[in-house]
């Protein structure tokens, strides 16, 4: 880290049976605002909830501030139940909160098949 810079808070969320994601908010005299979705490099983390009212509920309450109200997937995500919104954290980092209980899918013309981890 830069000289001056210091780790205010640091976080390990374990997410289900999957990957654990380390997060740290860090103050520093060089601050740069986050990556927008819109910029290169890792911009974004998407989080699949299987609960999302209680989910936003639970974002709001933990200092995220919802960028827009749940609002359907993308195409090919646009099965019924779908919801996803965007959050900025307390420190500038943007999460996605995303359910899919339909699940996702590819055109038959597509040049690769969906991923799906295996359980």
């Amino acid at each position: 880290m830069p000289k001056g810079a210091r780790i205010i808070r640091q976080r390990m969320l374990h997410i289900g049976n999957g990957p654990g994601l380390e997060i740290f908010e860090i103050e520093s005299p060089t601050h740069q605002p986050a990556a927008g979705l819109h910029d290169y490099g890792l911009n974004h983390i998407a989080v699949y909830v299987d609960d999302m009212q209680g989910s936003v509920r639970r974002m709001a309450a933990a200092g995220g501030r919802l960028l827009s109200e749940v609002h359907g997937n993308s195409r090919h995500e646009d099965t019924p139940g779908n919801g996803s919104v965007y959050a900025i954290t307390p420190w500038g980092g943007l999460i996605e909160l995303q359910t899919i209980p339909g699940g996702f899918y590819y055109p038959d013309d597509s040049e690769t098949e969906v991923w799906l981890p295996t359980p």
